[in-house]
């Protein structure tokens, strides 16, 4: 286990600890230390904490990992876009990668044929599918997909950010528009 793990480990046990002893003086100490101890608890073991979630959602979380909710944010990258054709042909030529960034309840009604099922809460959470695909893509370009373009603009616009190529072909249904492969997701 990491060293900050560890510590982690060890904090949130001790705030699960003074729990005990915060019931007596108010019982919403009670509930916010629980809270709080949990959390470490979870972070420490699962490399995943919840809050994170949260406070990237208000961009309050930097490229460091930490949180600056007043912090002057930087201007957001401009991303290319590539329309559904391109983006079939650069993947049949192994130059680019499909991604869809959508949700694993939404691959139910079908996903772009060859495409990465990588969820947006992944990449703001513990990044578990995410960081070993960035570490096999290469010098590949990858182009984003979502329900309608916006979550994709998202991703791309952090990628950009930590230098990868990408480019965001919109929303599912521009890439059925476009009469490209569609196939079921996988069980």
């Amino acid at each position: 286990m990491k060293p900050d793990n560890v510590i982690r480990l060890m904090a949130g046990s001790f705030v699960l600890i003074s729990v005990a002893l915060t019931y007596f003086v108010s019982p919403w100490g009670l509930l916010l230390g629980l809270f709080v101890g949990t959390m470490l608890v979870v972070s420490a073991t699962t490399g995943f904490c919840p809050p994170t979630l949260l406070l990237s959602r208000y961009g309050w979380i930097d490229s460091q990992g930490n949180v600056s909710p007043f912090a002057k944010q930087p201007p957001e990258a401009p991303v290319p876009s590539i329309d559904p054709q391109n983006a079939a042909d650069q993947v049949a030529n192994d130059k680019a990668v499909l991604v869809d960034v959508r949700e694993p309840d939404e691959w139910q009604n079908g996903i772009a044929a060859g495409a990465y099922l990588l969820p947006l809460s992944d990449f703001r959470g513990g990044k578990f599918w995410w960081r070993p695909f960035l570490n096999e893509v290469g010098d590949r370009e990858i182009c984003l997909y979502c329900g309608s373009g916006g979550r994709a603009t998202i991703v791309a616009r952090e990628l950009v950010a930590q230098g990868h190529r990408v480019t965001c072909v919109g929303g599912f249904s521009d890439w059925c528009d476009a009469r490209q492969k569609v196939q079921s997701a996988p069980a």
